[in-house]
């Protein structure tokens, strides 16, 4: 189930870092898991890196 879908869009040069976030605010406590995807862009979800997944606690 997805529970919340958010993106940044933008361009960065060669080496060039980013520190992305995006706020959510869950329905309640419980286990969830964040999956962070890095597409070409919206309309064209051609992966540019396999995705990443992080754990998130909420009590």
């Amino acid at each position: 189930m997805v529970a919340s879908l958010g993106w940044i869009s933008g361009q960065l040069t060669i080496n060039q870092k980013l520190s992305p976030s995006l706020s959510w605010t869950p329905d309640g406590s419980g286990e969830s898991i964040a999956k962070v995807f890095v597409w070409e862009d919206l309309a064209n979800q051609g992966a540019l890196a396999q995705h990443v997944k992080l754990p998130v606690s909420v009590s």
